[in-house]
């Protein structure tokens, strides 16, 4: 733990960022050629999170050991816009998990939204049960609209 750190990070960081996501999301070149991307690109997609996002990083020296990224957005709520904070690319390698890192990454994020006037944050977790138990909750069903182009 001495070597561990957080910082912010930037599109500096995006090989590590990007091969971070893709271990956590089981992302394989396999899967972006079925849907028509390739390395290149799917990497570059990535940038816009890496700009305009503010994304967290615990460091192990220079390496990449766990990201919380939070996407600034505007929401509609009952009439009034507010603005929110979209969390995505939440992902800890295995060697680091049990060491508290997400909680941290998470609270210093929650803080920073607060600064930033976001007074909700949205995220879609991949295991309810893992979320619920560091203080999210649901607030919506899972709705599909078909909407006709005519």
């Amino acid at each position: 733990m001495d070597a561990m750190h957080v910082r912010h990070m930037t599109t500096a960081d995006l090989e590590q960022y990007d091969d971070l996501f893709r271990y956590a999301f089981q992302v394989t070149e396999k899967t972006l050629l079925e849907y028509g991307w390739d390395s290149d690109e799917i990497r570059q997609s990535k940038f816009p999170i890496l700009e305009k996002a503010s994304v967290l990083g615990w460091f192990d020296g220079d390496r990449l050991a766990s990201q919380f990224a939070v996407f600034p957005l505007q929401m509609n709520i009952h009439g009034c816009i507010r603005d929110i904070g979209f969390v995505t690319s939440v992902a800890t390698y295995p060697e680091y998990s049990g060491m508290g890192l997400m909680s941290k990454l998470m609270r210093l994020s929650l803080e920073e939204m607060r600064e930033r006037g976001q007074t909700v944050a949205f995220l879609y977790p991949y295991s309810i049960p893992l979320y619920r138990h560091k203080g999210w909750e649901i607030v919506s069903d899972k709705m599909t609209f078909h909407i006709k182009d005519s």
